[in-house]
């Protein structure tokens, strides 16, 4: 499991904002932690009049990913959501993360990719396909290029209950969230004979 620790922002020389993020393992399993995901809420000061995610930058981490969650009444970010995949060595056990401005953000592929029948989202080593419309939410699962599941019927999960689709309603999918470190894809709405 992962813990994030954030100090308090505060300006320096050529940047605007400067936020020191420490992940750390709590549990120490003697391994390098690579590529793990991790997302943290910041609190941003409206004095930083920090305008759009794209000012922002989280230096030490492989991708990022910004979903500025509210605003302040000038319109800067106010609090921000970072979805990060960081790589934490075992001699260590802990990596600093800075969140500042004033650096070109890195340059990550995007998980989705949508076509006319549907979305295809790919981790790497799994992909996911997702038709736009039908009786279920995956049509195929591949893991290291082997098939390993078509056609998959779902379950969705409300409160503590698991509700299986009506046949009868088939559903509607969009893509919400798309960025290097997650891709969100919703029930857009059930459609009706």
């Amino acid at each position: 499991m992962l813990g994030c620790l954030a100090s308090t922002s505060k300006c320096l020389a050529g940047h605007d904002l400067f936020t020191q993020l420490v992940v750390s393992e709590q549990i120490n399993t003697g391994l390098d932690r690579l590529q793990s995901p991790v997302s943290i809420g910041i609190p941003l000061p409206s004095t930083s009049e920090i305008q759009e995610i794209n000012q922002l930058v989280l230096v030490g981490s492989t991708e990022t990913q910004y979903q500025i969650k509210n605003r302040w009444p000038n319109g800067a970010i106010r609090w921000v959501l970072i979805d990060a995949i960081v790589d934490i060595p075992d001699e260590d056990g802990a990596i600093t993360l800075q969140l500042t401005t004033g650096q070109a953000p890195p340059t990550g592929r995007l998980i989705a990719i949508e076509a006319d029948e549907g979305f295809l989202l790919d981790t790497g080593k799994v992909q996911f396909e997702i038709a736009k419309e039908g009786p279920g939410i995956l049509s195929q699962i591949t893991v290291e290029g082997q098939k390993l599941l078509q056609n998959i019927p779902f379950s969705l999960s409300i409160g503590n209950e698991l509700t299986p689709p009506k046949p009868s309603a088939p559903l509607s999918f969009k893509l919400e969230q798309n960025g290097p470190v997650k891709a969100v894809v919703s029930i857009e709405k059930s459609i009706t004979s």
